[in-house]
């Protein structure tokens, strides 16, 4: 038996509430739900995710960790705000607020910036409480800086950000760290302990090199990404999509090359959202876990 931390069938009338709420929102903002598949040829882009892989009689799949590249295909086709709530799957060891099958919300709206999809995914959160939130906003450079004195600015290149991390923090780094690897440790091990329980955290700003869906900040290292912490939970992230299909086809390559130093299997090319990146243009959108929302509004 599949553990599961998601165990709300003491709750299934607040659940089915949080739900209709949710639908009634973006329904009233003149989104439409859509309905993708959850079986495809490709169920992730980014080298840090692992899918569920499931076989058939006449062949095998994956099933999705983000409904992203199926929903992108549609905003190639009909270029109107979305949204889906679906089941999502990711190989990854299950914890308190982690499980192999979660429930996700994302939407999507052209025309708009990731500042928008900030200020929609933060009344959202309001339209959901019963209580006023109060909300941080912080750029994760800024952050980063002011818990450990180390610039990423300056340390763009692997050999400088390794030296700057031994020098100012007590973090272990292995041989084989990559530059995204050693920043997940800085914000599991020190930025994300420190972060507010009771107030609603929104980063911005985020390094280009882990955030490979987002549209760039020009003339930068960073790219027009977010997301948004509560409950000592990370709850959404949410960019300005990269719409370029050169740079993802690139950015592709360059999470397949991680892959491999990991000794795992690249992902299949996900010429769907390559094909889909020729049509769609200044889209931002944003993917919440629902189970984790759910908890951090029942937990006040």
């Amino acid at each position: 038996m599949i553990y599961s931390p998601f165990d709300f069938s003491k709750q299934r009338p607040q659940w089915a509430m949080f739900l209709k709420r949710i639908r009634q929102f973006l329904d009233d903002r003149k989104y439409t739900e859509v309905t993708t598949p959850a079986l495809v040829t490709c169920g992730a882009f980014e080298s840090t995710i692992d899918t569920l892989k499931v076989s058939f009689s006449t062949g095998s799949g994956e099933l999705h960790s983000s409904p992203e590249i199926e929903m992108k295909s549609l905003l190639a086709e009909f270029a109107e705000p979305i949204y889906q709530i679906c089941k999502c799957f990711r190989d990854d060891p299950e914890t308190h607020i982690h499980a192999k099958e979660f429930t996700l919300l994302e939407f999507y709206r052209p025309q708009s910036s990731s500042k928008d999809i900030e200020e929609e995914t933060l009344a959202l959160f309001s339209f959901l409480s019963t209580k006023p939130l109060v909300v941080e906003r912080h750029s994760i450079y800024e952050l980063i800086f002011s818990l450990t004195k180390i610039d990423l600015e300056k340390c763009t290149e692997l050999k400088i950000f390794i030296k700057e991390v031994q020098k100012k923090t007590n973090i272990h780094m292995s041989l084989d760290d990559s530059w995204a690897d050693i920043f997940f440790k800085i914000m599991i091990d020190i930025v994300e302990p420190q972060l507010p329980r009771e107030t609603l955290v929104l980063l911005n700003g985020y390094p280009m090199v882990v955030s490979p869906l987002s549209k760039p900040i020009q003339g930068t290292s960073k790219a027009e990404r977010f997301e948004v912490y509560w409950k000592s939970m990370e709850l959404c992230n949410g960019c300005s999509e990269l719409t370029d299909e050169s740079a993802l086809r690139q950015r592709y390559l360059e999470e397949s090359g991680e892959r491999i130093k990991s000794n795992k299997a690249a992902h299949p090319a996900p010429e769907k959202l390559f094909s889909s990146a020729k049509s769609i243009v200044n889209v931002s959108g944003v993917a919440i876990g629902l189970e984790r929302l759910f908890i951090a509004l029942n937990d006040r």
